[in-house]
C-alpha cells in the first residue's frame, strides 16, 4: 500500500473512532451522560487511545453484558434453551462475535465445535453482506475526492472512482492466495491505468470471477 493510500485508510479510521473519554465522559461507575456519545466524542483528540478505548467499552457493555447471559445458555448444548440462545446469538452478529470467541468452551469438544460454528455463521454472514454491498459499488463511476497534500509531497494521491475502490477491497477480501506484496504491486497497477483500463478489469472479474496479476 503507497503512503497516500494508507494516509487515506487511516483518514478514515480516526474519523470512525474519534471518541475517547475525557473530562466529563463518564458519570460515576461507568454510564454515560444523558446526552449521549456525539458530545463526547467532539470533546476528545484523536490522540486519546485510553480514551477511545474506555469510550467503546462503555458503548458496548450492555451488548457484552447480554451476550454473555445468552453464552451460559449454550450450555449444555442440548439445553431447553441453547438453540434459541444460539439463534439469538446469530441475530446480534458482530455485537456478539468477540464475546463468544473470548469466552469459548474448550474443555467440553462439543461445546467447542458448536460454539466455533456459531462464529463461523456470523461471520459469514457479515462476509456476504459486505460482499453485496462492494459488488454494488462496482457501478459507482462517480469520483472519490481526494485530500489535498502538500506541493512537496513524493506521492500523491492517484485519481479513483467508488467502483476502483470497491474493485481493490473485494480483491483483498476475495483473493486469499494474494500475498502482501503482490497485492501492494497489483493495487498500484491498477490505480496508474486510465479509467478505461480500470473499467475493462472490472468487468473482466465480474464476468469471470477470477482474480489475474495485474503487474507483469
Amino acid at each position: 500500500m503507497d503512503s497516500a493510500r494508507r494516509w487515506l485508510v487511516g483518514i478514515g479510521v480516526v474519523a470512525s473512532l474519534t471518541a475517547a473519554s475525557g473530562p466529563g465522559a463518564h458519570e460515576q461507575g461507568g454510564g454515560m451522560k444523558d446526552d449521549g456519545v456525539v458530545p463526547v466524542l467532539r470533546a476528545l483528540s484523536p490522540e486519546d487511545e485510553k480514551g477511545l478505548d474506555r469510550l467503546a467499552q462503555t458503548i458496548t457493555a450492555p451488548c457484552r453484558h447480554d451476550a454473555g447471559e445468552l453464552i451460559q445458555l449454550l450450555r449444555p448444548s442440548d439445553a431447553p434453551d441453547a438453540r434459541k440462545a444460539a439463534s439469538e446469538l446469530i441475530r446480534l452478529g458482530n455485537h456478539a462475535f468477540p464475546v463468544l470467541l473470548d469466552s469459548l468452551h474448550r474443555d467440553t469438544p462439543e461445546d467447542y465445535v458448536w460454539e466455533a460454528q456459531l462464529l463461523t455463521d456470523i461471520a459469514l454472514d457479515s462476509r456476504r453482506q459486505l460482499i453485496k454491498e462492494l459488488m454494488q459499488m462496482l457501478a459507482d463511476k462517480r469520483d472519490v475526492k481526494m485530500p489535498e497534500v502538500p506541493a512537496h509531497t513524493e506521492e500523491k494521491f492517484r485519481p479513483r472512482r467508488v467502483c476502483d475502490e470497491a474493485y481493490l477491497m473485494l480483491r483483498k477480501l476475495l483473493d486469499t492466495q494474494e500475498g502482501e506484496e503482490a497485492q501492494y504491486l497489483n493495487e498500484r497497477m491498477f490505480l496508474n491505468w486510465s479509467n478505461k483500463e480500470r473499467d475493462q478489469e472490472i468487468h473482466r472479474w465480474k464476468t469471470t470471477r477470477k482474480w489475474v496479476p495485474l503487474a507483469q
